[in-house]
């Protein structure tokens, strides 16, 4: 809005609401492999989906402590599986577990390590912060949306379409996620998502641009 001129000082931006929602699942991974999810449309030009696969294709030559499974369907389903298939990671490394609903998607996000986030453009990316409500630290590229409340405390932000800086920060979270708090990340979002606190703000927004 700023770049074709609708920009007014006294914009105010509201983000997303996002629940912190409990789990009747366990809520951590039970695997003896580090579980590493991503939740994403299967659109590549806009999730690059496939710049993942070829940094996890990277990875796994000299590590086989992790496994990567990929939720969501679309257009490039196909062709994604086939690109890990023909790699020899094709539920061996990666698994793509299709379509999966509200309830499910925070199912896998408990038991998982971290997620991550591999758009081209993203408006807010509500499944990082999703992911952040479970205590989950997320790698995420700076794609328009994650690094207004991504930082060091909650993840590790990357550079779009930047395939070193990709593997180096998937390396570097499968090595440290386990340093992050899980009770901080929650926090983080409850502070600044909840809905106790964007009421709040909406209130104030009402009131203020109400008053004569």
């Amino acid at each position: 809005m700023v770049s074709q001129g609708l920009s007014h000082p006294r914009t105010i931006i509201t983000p997303n609401i996002v629940e912190p929602r409990n789990s009747d699942h366990p809520t951590q991974n039970k695997s003896k492999k580090i579980a590493v999810l991503m939740v994403a449309d299967q659109v590549d030009e806009i999730k690059n989906i496939s710049g993942v696969i070829r940094a996890v294709e990277e990875i796994a030559k000299h590590r086989n402590d992790f496994e990567l499974r990929i939720i969501g369907h679309g257009k490039d389903q196909l062709r994604l599986m086939r690109m890990a298939e023909e790699k020899g990671l094709l539920n061996s490394v990666i698994h793509f577990e299709g379509l999966k609903d509200n309830n499910e998607v925070y199912a896998y996000l408990h038991r998982s390590d971290f997620l991550v986030m591999n758009s081209r453009f993203e408006t807010f990316s509500l499944i990082c912060c999703e992911a952040m409500s479970c205590g989950k630290p997320v790698l995420a590229t700076r794609c328009g949306g994650p690094e207004s409340f991504v930082n060091s405390d909650t993840g590790i932000l990357i550079p779009v379409d930047h395939h070193e800086d990709l593997v180096s920060g998937l390396e570097k979270m499968l090595d440290s996620f386990q340093d992050f708090h899980a009770e901080k990340i929650r926090e983080s979002v409850e502070k600044r998502f909840s809905i106790e606190t964007l009421s709040l703000t909406f209130s104030n927004f009402y009131e203020k641009v109400t008053k004569p």
